[in-house]
């Protein structure tokens, strides 16, 4: 989990401005949550990811028991359960999405895209 928030963490960073405050429900072009779920046992986090209008990325984890869509008002959206390692895999570039190894994602394939562009490493 760790590799994954550091690798987010980064790309938050990127382009993050002046660092205004965040809206309490943000406006966002792409919104993108995983919960890391497949493998993990107990606690597994549920990331959102989203960019906003200013070419900020922003994430965060999502508390249990609250939709992470009703977090950010998304033109597109898509979302699912994912193995941690998987996810890690997409954001090196070693995979095409998250989802591999028993996970499953919907939505918007145009969000996995664009996001995906931003997020991965180099």
């Amino acid at each position: 989990m760790a590799g994954v928030e550091e690798i987010l963490d980064v790309a938050a960073s990127i382009g993050s401005g002046a660092g205004r405050p965040l809206e309490a429900r943000p406006i966002a072009t792409h919104a993108l949550w995983i919960c890391a779920c497949v493998t993990s046992s107990g606690d597994a986090p549920t990331w959102l990811i989203y960019d906003t209008d200013e070419g900020r990325i922003v994430w965060r984890r999502v508390q249990d028991r609250v939709a992470p869509l009703d977090l950010v008002d998304a033109r597109l959206s898509a979302g699912g359960h994912a193995d941690p390692a998987e996810v890690l895999r997409w954001l090196e570039r070693k995979a095409p999405d998250p989802w591999a190894r028993g996970g499953a994602g919907s939505g918007d394939a145009a969000v996995m895209e664009e996001l995906g562009r931003k997020l991965r490493c180099p």
